[in-house]
């Protein structure tokens, strides 16, 4: 659905879907909205911290276990690369696919693991996306949307739903291939596409959710039967990419060489999903639809033998795992009866008949300003779909995966432990370990984690450290301990950090004064809490098979060695620095133009191929924010990208400026050595190394005052999918494109901006001339295919080419 279309349709789905329209005023920031929830309307820690359960898949092999309708029969089909190595069990391809076709077969190109010496058999799991109503915070019901699943009996009747925001969590085995069937089962009234993203992956482009590959509502009005197009099946190969060599030709053009081994430092980790249609990303997003998606490889080598990493080094990562996705929501207090959606007032009174002493206050309606383009904030934070919840923990290692699913928030996560006495107050010490997909070639000591809009951590947090010295006076009089999960980010629009934040900050600085304040460490946001108690209930970590048995199989960790800074982990490549004349060179700038959100002051159009890669090439792509003080998460579909140039600054203004080693920057941009500030890149590396000293001194390690700074954020030692582009800033990144021909696409993950058109699509190709040879539309599979034969709107609107 077009965004025009989604507003003429405002009014309906507005009372459906939480936004307020019954008053002009409705459509505001958070900030300006009088009647909202706040953090001292709440219990804070009353609720325990929800853990998603995990999607159930089975095996196929043969095509009579999947139907209505077979794997690849309904009309979006299934990614051309399907065929390669399942044709046998997938409905006919369309004639004019020619990627379908054997002689453009590439099996060899997608790894693909074996057992007793066997390729593995395809696995395939079901999940739709839903209206429901939750608690979010005990006592106010709201609507959201979800992802979910179904369990069904032999006979094939629905005997349970599980439906949850995040979705249910996605674990999968690299090179294993898997498919999930989605089907879109919200209200047709809504008129509300969607189209999943794997974020992170390594995956065709016809699974990659596209902005235009989208998943229609099931059913209309009127109608008893499921509509075709409310079907997609997305083929998950979860392959591990080939390593190639590039090299120039004398003539000046390059030559890229498939290697026959397997680039094993690509596996990924940490990915998520979540709704990625067209105009409409940031709503269906606010509302729900995420979820994480975990790659495991670690039974795909002998202990002995594994390529990915120094031996054992799998051993040093903690056994008990917690994810933890943070977001933060506007809710609107609807207290009439009157006023109240139908499908909340249903639950309310379902509610108010199984458990009649439960205290119910009314509907949270979330607020969502389709309007404001800047990037939505919320006031109340929310982790793993409840407000301010707790967590009962041992002293033991655990491993925190986090992840900021907002659409516009950024956070500074620190972990606090007061006194209970003199409320004194110091912090935990942690080890880094991962950052987005992927996990670090060496573990880096933290005591704070910097998250961006979509970027994920990997930490391993050892609660054992609140027995020693440190923390002596600390412990409750039972002898339990409590760690607050705080953000010390000031945050008032999409804009970032800065301009005010949280309502304390405000009333201790009136008139403007905190607009200007980055940071606050006397007033911090509250997410989530943790007690620390040695007969701690930790039963809800993940994963959750602990709990059938009902016995703790990591009972004391003991199969965990104790990680350090410094330790070895998975094998990082790093990729060659390269010279000018060696490698293709792009440059994007992120800017605002013409009321909106444009990239090289043009809008997202779905029907133009912004870049023509040329597959199995490596491209030097230059990325500057030319928005003022905007920032802008830049997230980059397919593959990982490393950065060789960082000229930044962070949250409270410093100068960052990192290069790799023989990499010229300004070779590759002269205009780095003009303007207001040229670049004195020594000096400025120097300054900002004698400015951050990641080795904090014992003694002020666990002091809550000391001010540090994330490494992983700009960091040109591992792999990213999201880079931070801050205020004025320019990074360099080598961007590789491998496997999978396009489109895929490339944007700001501040949802709002990408809804309003920061958004570019580059298109891999074989056997091209040139890079960018050709920006032609694609073929028809690029785009969603109309049940009714119509042609997709590119050919529509503007013919073959753009």
């Amino acid at each position: 659905m077009k965004r025009r279309a989604f507003f003429g349709t405002m009014g309906f789905a507005a009372a459906a879907t939480g936004m307020n329209t019954s008053q002009a005023e409705g459509y505001r920031r958070c900030d300006q909205i009088h009647d909202k929830l706040t953090e001292a309307d709440l219990d804070l820690w009353s609720s325990s911290l929800p853990i998603p359960p995990m999607l159930p898949t089975r095996t196929v092999s043969s095509k009579d276990d999947v139907q209505n309708p077979p794997l690849g029969g309904g009309s979006q089909r299934i990614a051309p690369e399907f065929y390669w190595a399942f044709a046998s069990l997938a409905a006919p391809a369309p004639v004019d696919w020619a990627l379908t076709k054997p002689e453009h077969y590439r099996e060899d190109d997608i790894f693909r693991a074996t057992e007793a010496g066997q390729p593995v058999p395809l696995q395939y799991a079901e999940m739709s996306t839903k209206a429901v109503v939750k608690e979010l915070i005990p006592g106010w019901f709201t609507r959201i949307l979800c992802y979910g699943f179904k369990e069904r009996d032999a006979a094939g009747e629905i005997t349970a739903e599980h439906f949850t925001t995040p979705g249910p969590t996605v674990l999968a085995k690299a090179g294993h291939p898997l498919v999930i069937r989605l089907r879109n089962e919200i209200d047709p009234g809504l008129m509300l596409d969607v189209s999943m993203h794997q974020h992170g992956g390594h995956i065709p482009a016809h699974s990659d959710g596209h902005p235009n590959f989208l998943n229609e509502p099931q059913s209309f009005q009127g109608e008893s039967h499921p509509h075709e197009a409310g079907i997609r099946d997305y083929y998950y190969p979860n392959p591990v990419p080939k390593t190639v060599k590039q090299s120039v030709n004398p003539d000046g053009t390059f030559s890229w060489n498939k290697q026959p081994e397997w680039d094993y430092g690509e596996i990924q980790n940490t990915m998520w999903y979540h709704d990625h249609a067209e105009d409409i990303t940031a709503h269906n997003a606010l509302m729900g639809l995420a979820g994480y998606f975990f790659l495991d490889d670690s039974q795909l080598f002998d202990k002995e033998h594994d390529p990915t990493g120094p031996e054992g080094w799998r051993d040093f990562l903690p056994k008990k795992q917690i994810p933890l996705v943070f977001k933060d929501l506007c809710l609107c207090p609807i207290r009439q009866e009157d006023q109240i959606q139908p499908a909340v007032r249903k639950a309310i009174d379902q509610s108010r008949k199984t458990n009649p002493r439960h205290t119910i206050f009314g509907e949270a309606r979330i607020h969502f300003d389709p309007f404001d383009h800047n990037g939505t904030l919320g006031n109340i934070q929310v982790v793993n779909g409840a407000a301010y919840p707790k967590q009962e923990v041992k002293f033991h290692r655990y491993w925190l995966r986090m992840l900021d699913a907002s659409l516009a928030r950024m956070y500074n996560i620190e972990f606090w432990v007061v006194n209970p006495k003199n409320k004194e107050r110091k912090r935990l010490i942690f080890h880094r370990f991962g950052k987005d997909s992927w996990l670090f070639g060496t573990a880096i000591e933290q005591t704070s984690v910097f998250l961006s809009m979509a970027a994920r951590a990997d930490v391993c947090m050892d609660f054992g450290q609140l027995t020693s010295d440190a923390f002596k006076g600390f412990a409750h009089d039972d002898g339990h301990f409590e760690v607050l999960v705080v953000s010390t980010l000031n945050q008032k629009d999409g804009r970032g950090p800065g301009h005010g934040d949280n309502e304390q900050t405000v009333a201790d600085n009136p008139r403007g004064g905190a607009d200007e304040i980055r940071e606050e460490r006397d007033a911090p946001l509250y997410l989530m809490k943790f007690i620390v108690k040695a007969d701690a209930h930790d039963h809800g970590t993940w994963p959750k098979a602990s709990q059938d048995s009902g016995k703790d199989p990591y009972e004391s960790d003991t199969t965990s060695k104790v990680m350090v800074a410094g330790t070895k982990l998975r094998h990082h490549h790093v990729l060659d620095v390269p010279k000018p004349g060696e490698i293709f060179v792009r440059e994007f700038n992120f800017e605002r133009g013409r009321g909106a959100w444009q990239i090289n002051k043009r809008f997202y159009d779905s029907c133009i191929a912004n870049a023509v890669p040329q597959l199995w090439s490596t491209e030097l792509w230059i990325l500057r924010n030319r928005s003022g003080g905007w920032w802008h998460p830049i997230h980059i579909h397919l593959e990982s990208h490393q950065q060789l140039f960082v000229r930044a600054r962070n949250h409270r203004g410093q100068r960052i400026v990192l290069c790799r080693e023989g990499y010229d920057p300004k070779a590759f941009d002269p205009g780095l050595s003009e303007g207001t500030e040229p670049l004195d890149l020594g000096k400025e590396i120097l300054e900002w190394e004698q400015t951050f000293n990641p080795a904090i001194a014992a003694s002020d390690r666990h002091n809550a005052a000391t001010l540090d700074f994330d490494a992983a954020v700009w960091n040109l030692g591992i792999k990213h999918d999201t880079t931070l582009l801050g205020p004025n800033t320019e990074v360099h990144v080598l961007m590789r494109f491998r496997t999978m021909e396009g489109p895929f696409v490339f944007h700001c993950h501040n949802l709002d901006h990408e809804d309003m058109r920061m958004m570019y699509q580059m298109d891999p190709r074989e056997c091209l001339r040139s890079p960018d040879e050709q920006l032609k539309v694609r073929p028809a599979y690029w785009y969603f295919n109309n049940p009714s034969g119509a042609d997709h709107c590119c050919e529509k609107t503007k013919g073959d080419h753009a």
